[in-house]
């Protein structure tokens, strides 16, 4: 029994070692049921001068695991991004990983906002994009002095071939990386990041789970499931995006900066464009966005 109970504790920590959400969540759940058998595994054993021994084992083993637990790795549990102690900012590297560079782009048109403001608080700011276009948004990163990073076009799935090429990136020592694309790609990205140790692994959920086809419904459960896994941080861009992909409460949401002031109202401009289309005294709503479901059009 003495040995059963010592092959289940030391599986109990094998699982609380792992940096994985998932696997901490659980461990931790199940810990107090281990705790609950202990007297009774205690008792069983018939060497009643041992008891004393490994009961004060085992509480002490619990109780130093425990606190170690607590100072080193709390904040991962909660998904809060655990930007690491002893180390300023200013001192990060850190890669941002976006679909495109594309100036009509949501989501990069939003990573470009917190670059802005990132890249005078982190001594390098790099980016890994999956689809090269021109923009000057990529002029903007290297005049800055960061990388820009292109994904090959080689293939539609995680193959050894991309894998080498990300595990090349990762080699650069990134304190964060933050990705910021779903599917296979984020998957492969945050795999490499996992394997090469990158302390902060920050998925970002910009939208609720594509749910347009049977095939995408399967294709963003197994993606997103394994994406929250390999991450050890969590953020959304609203209360649906991040319950949907992380699960409730599983994550801090991060509002879609803007610059205000380019959006304060101009009444001289809005004068001129309704003049120019006819809508002088029209009752005007404006959507800006594609058509689709995961916009919202029907608010």
């Amino acid at each position: 029994s003495f040995l059963l109970y010592m092959v289940l504790i030391a599986s109990t920590f094998n699982l609380l070692i792992f940096r994985m959400n998932i696997l901490n969540r659980f461990s931790l759940y199940f810990t107090p049921f281990v705790l609950i058998l202990c007297p009774y595994v205690i008792s069983s054993m018939k060497l009643k001068s041992n008891k004393p021994i490994v009961r004060a084992c085992i509480y002490f083993m619990f109780g130093f695991y425990f606190v170690w637990l607590t100072i080193t790795k709390a904040a991962e549990f909660y998904g809060v991004v655990p930007y690491m102690r002893g180390r300023k900012m200013n001192e990060n590297k850190v890669l941002i990983v976006v679909n495109s560079f594309t100036q009509n782009n949501g989501v990069t048109n939003c990573m470009m906002n917190y670059y802005d403001e990132l890249v005078t608080h982190s001594s390098c700011v790099d980016f890994l994009v999956l689809k090269k276009v021109n923009s000057p948004y990529e002029k903007k990163v290297v005049k800055n002095g960061g990388k820009v990073f292109f994904l090959p076009k080689v293939d539609s799935h995680i193959s050894k071939k991309k894998m080498r090429f990300l595990d090349e990136i990762m080699k650069q020592r990134y304190d964060v990386v933050h990705v910021n694309v779903p599917n296979h790609n984020g998957t492969a990205v945050l795999l490499s990041a996992y394997k090469n140790k990158v302390p902060v692994r920050v998925y970002h959920s910009h939208a609720q789970k594509l749910a347009d086809t049977n095939k995408n419904k399967i294709k963003s459960f197994v993606f997103d499931s394994l994406c929250s896994i390999l991450s050890n941080a969590h953020l959304a861009c609203s209360t649906a995006a991040g319950d949907e992909i992380f699960g409730i409460g599983n994550f801090k949401i991060l509002p879609n900066g803007i610059h205000a002031e380019k959006d304060v109202i101009n009444k001289e401009n809005r004068n001129q464009i309704r003049e120019s289309l006819g809508l002088t005294n029209a009752v005007v709503v404006g959507v800006v966005g594609r058509l689709s479901y995961l916009k919202n059009p029907f608010f």
